[in-house]
């Protein structure tokens, strides 16, 4: 499976226009941004709702029904998705933007070495 993934969707607003959505997944956690066309660059959303995790879903099983995406990939969105809805969070432990180190005994023993 991809360890880096885009995967975009868009949205009509009430008011009319689109409002645009994508999603960025990189090794086990998932990134948010969204834009507008009247907007020039893609702000990261925190916390996505609900909504932004069901159409994340719809797009990566289109994808799969198109043997375009690893299931692996979309079963993992459904166990985040059963854990938004019973109320906890999507992503334990990380915040948008945030990078996790690498937490081998390893990499942080060469870390050592290296200062």
């Amino acid at each position: 499976m991809t360890k880096n993934q885009v995967h975009e969707w868009h949205e009509n607003r009430p008011e009319g226009g689109k409002r645009y959505f994508r999603g960025y997944y990189n090794g086990r956690d998932w990134r948010f941004a969204t834009t507008t066309p009247e907007d020039v660059d893609w702000p990261d959303l925190e916390k996505p709702d609900l909504g932004v995790w069901e159409a994340l879903r719809d797009v990566l099983f289109r994808k799969y029904q198109r043997k375009r995406l690893n299931f692996r990939l979309l079963d993992s969105v459904d166990k985040i998705l059963e854990r938004v809805r019973a109320g906890e969070e999507a992503q334990p432990g990380t915040t948008a933007g945030e990078k996790k180190g690498p937490s081998s005994a390893r990499s942080q023993r060469r870390r050592r070495e290296a200062q």
